[in-house]
């Protein structure tokens, strides 16, 4: 997958068939999200469970979370996190736009892809999704009320590990288990 500004489509997500693509005649637009010039900024791309996943932005649902599904090729909106036009991810780069590293969006553990959203009633929290509307949800509201604890740098192994409100947590999803975890180093 590639992004690529086109004249006509605005920014978009594009796809190749070719090892290294050299022309435009080498892509194809996976799906004009939205229509116009103004395009719908993908951005932090992931693959998961054969799907890809990606940050886009409408101006009828804001910057949400996507994916193109593999099986039907075209781009979907999973949920419309914060209802209208609000945004329920953060326009954030972790790196350089020119090589953004996606990790620290996104990490996958027990069939769910974690990541940081806010659905306008509980601040940045860190959510899951199965890839579906309906098994899209607030994983926990860790800094609770509408303040955000801003969970960040996700990584997942057996546990899926993250920062929040200024403290490294550790989540089980098999028994939906939240700790805070100190970690030490010697």
């Amino acid at each position: 997958m590639k992004k690529c500004e086109a004249a006509v489509w605005g920014l978009a997500v594009w796809f190749s068939l070719v090892g290294i693509a050299v022309s435009a005649a080498d892509f194809s637009l996976v799906g004009d999200i939205n229509p116009g010039v103004d395009g719908s900024n993908p951005r932090a791309l992931y693959v998961f469970n054969g799907n890809l996943y990606f940050r886009a932005h409408t101006p009828e649902s804001g910057l949400e979370l996507w994916k193109v599904d593999s099986t039907t090729k075209s781009p979907i909106l999973i949920k419309d996190i914060n209802p209208g036009l609000s945004d329920g991810l953060e326009y954030t780069e972790p790196h350089s736009s020119l090589c953004p590293n996606t990790q620290p969006y996104y990490a996958a553990l027990g069939g769910n892809l974690y990541f940081a959203a806010d659905d306008g009633l509980h601040g940045l929290e860190l959510w899951r999704t199965d890839g579906t509307t309906s098994g899209t949800a607030l994983v926990r509201d860790i800094k609770n009320g509408p303040l955000s604890s801003n969970p960040i740098s996700l990584s997942a192994t057996s546990r899926l590990f993250f920062r929040a409100d200024s403290s490294v947590w550790s989540y089980r999803d098999d028994t939906d288990d939240l700790q805070c975890t100190v970690i030490v180093f010697t």
